[in-house]
């Protein structure tokens, strides 16, 4: 069953870096033609190794992730070297100044951006070991539980959330999907979650997702 998980993060449109040759195919498919075919093989061979890489973690995303530890149901993309830079640097900004909840914020949105969940679950922590009552770190900290497959730790993290802010629909939608695929599965109070959704924001699109959700369910 494919499901996506809502957070603060994931609404944005993700940076997330290609292999210079998947952005011009053109270029390199023109110039096959004046090479041998023991070359074209090997361009062809390295063509095919970008489309793994790249397309794979992005179809992966669209599964329903936390079923195990590891596992490649966790959406997960490759950390090009910008961002890399970028989470080095913070790192050490982050040693200087441990207690900064914003520079903990960045780096921790840099692994959840990258699929690194065991980092950005760790950095958000810290984040909200200084500002406890931030739900919006808290519900994507719930994700990053739950795409390593720690269902229950993500379920308290949301239920949390739920006590700074009842009706957070990110977090109400998340913790439907985490109860609908705990261990074991509380199908009755998922499809509770996602019907307060329908019933305090009516006639919007995250009401028509719990809907979906609830007819998943109840079928």
């Amino acid at each position: 069953m494919k499901q996506e998980l809502m957070g603060k993060k994931m609404k944005k449109s993700k940076k997330l870096a290609r292999p210079a040759k998947w952005s011009k195919p053109s270029s390199v498919a023109s110039k096959s033609k004046m090479i041998n075919p023991i070359i074209a093989g090997a361009v062809a061979f390295t063509m095919i190794l970008v489309l793994v890489v790249t397309v794979a973690p992005q179809a992966a995303s669209n599964q329903a992730p936390g079923s195990a530890a590891g596992t490649s149901s966790a959406p997960r993309t490759v950390v090009d070297n910008s961002t890399q830079q970028q989470i080095t640097a913070l790192e050490e900004s982050a040693k200087d100044n441990p207690r900064d909840a914003d520079i903990l914020k960045r780096l921790a949105n840099l692994y959840y951006d990258t699929g690194q969940w065991a980092q950005a679950a760790d950095r958000y922590a810290q984040v909200l070991d200084i500002t406890p009552e931030n739900t919006d770190v808290r519900t994507d900290m719930g994700v990053a539980y739950y795409y390593q497959g720690m269902v229950g730790q993500a379920i308290g993290e949301y239920n949390k959330t739920l006590e700074y802010e009842p009706n957070k629909r990110q977090t109400l939608f998340n913790l439907g999907i985490a109860l609908a695929n705990g261990n074991p599965p509380d199908v009755e109070g998922a499809v509770a979650r996602w019907q307060k959704i329908i019933d305090v924001y009516p006639n919007t699109d995250d009401a028509k997702k719990a809907q979906e959700q609830i007819s998943k369910y109840k079928k």
